[in-house]
């Protein structure tokens, strides 16, 4: 668990919630959560109590004028205004302090992200990955019919990419309140997978965990992907498929996912290997391809924004 720029926002990362198999496991660790922040809170009031008992007037003003502060004089009138003054800034100062420790957990966890990933998650630079994107679209986009392309040349492939519904916890509805990066984060947090569909089977990559749902199929050892779709199922939510760069021939989702996985990095996702780029792209340093990733992966975000939040549950599954 993590927050980022705004204290308010806590941001969960779906590895975190791997070994979650309930829902109400999680709303009791929510309670946990607040009941140690009360107790944090009044153990921080007892401390700062004990740190300014017994002060001098001399003490009081030196520490003020370390906060930046210009005391007036300080008589037994003005000596109670000055000490509460010096135990706001007390306290506001260890709330940065913790603050500033979780960003610095929040980057170790970011670590497996590539780096290009990493510095946009954290500082929230976007690169300036529109003309790349137009060039990959403009070689698929009238396919010499006379070459043998991967799959064919019929437009009806598309990317999709699953999310954690307990790390977006309605994202496009929370959005509003805040911030771009913020919801970058989130977002990518609650990616678990990056794949390429097409039209006649959009949901293929559910039927498997479906038959194991229903208990139709058995497995010693389940596939990641698989394996996390049933947790999300068990903890009575619904996975999110976001459908995204639709209408386009195989080999430019092919493309398109394999820049979103590099973006991300495999250890980060439930994806089994690497994807396979094609045209321009396949000859393009890693970087320029991993910001091509961010790119697309921050277009996906907005198409995730404006559609809303839509869950997919085993009785709504049909194969």
């Amino acid at each position: 668990m993590s927050t980022s720029s705004s204290e308010d926002t806590i941001l969960y990362d779906w590895r975190a919630l791997q070994n979650d198999r309930t829902g109400n496991k999680q709303k009791e660790n929510h309670k946990l959560h607040t009941v140690l922040q009360k107790e944090e809170s009044g153990q921080c009031e007892d401390s700062l109590l004990l740190e300014t008992k017994g002060l001098t007037d001399k003490e009081l003003r030196l520490r003020l004028i370390k906060f930046g502060e210009s005391p007036g004089p300080i008589s037994r009138h003005t000596r109670p205004t000055y000490m509460q003054r010096l135990r706001c800034l007390l306290k506001e100062s260890k709330s940065k302090s913790h603050h500033q420790k979780l960003q610095m957990e929040q980057q170790q966890t970011d670590l497996g992200y590539s780096p290009e990933l990493c510095h946009v998650l954290q500082n929230f630079k976007l690169p300036d990955c529109q003309a790349d994107e137009q060039a990959l679209c403009q070689q698929f986009d009238q396919p010499d019919q006379n070459k043998k392309w991967r799959e064919g040349i019929i437009k009806s492939s598309f990317n999709y990419l699953l999310l954690d519904p307990r790390v977006t916890r309605n994202l496009p509805f929370r959005s509003h309140t805040m911030s771009q990066q913020e919801c970058f984060q989130t977002f990518i947090h609650a990616i678990f997978y990056v794949g390429k569909g097409k039209r006649s089977s959009p949901y293929s990559h559910l039927y498997e965990a479906l038959e194991y749902y229903k208990e139709l199929k058995t497995s010693k050892k389940l596939c990641s992907k698989v394996q996390h779709i049933l947790q999300v199922w068990n903890a009575q939510q619904g996975v999110i498929s976001l459908h995204c760069f639709q209408n386009v021939i195989p080999v430019e989702a092919y493309t398109r996912e394999a820049c979103m996985v590099e973006a991300i990095g495999l250890k980060m996702l439930t994806n089994q290997k690497w994807g396979d780029f094609y045209g321009i792209v396949s000859n393009w340093q890693v970087k320029r391809k991993r910001e091509l990733g961010i790119h697309l992966l921050y277009r996906a975000m907005q198409i995730f924004l404006a559609e809303g939040e839509r869950q997919l549950r085993p009785a709504y599954i049909r194969q």
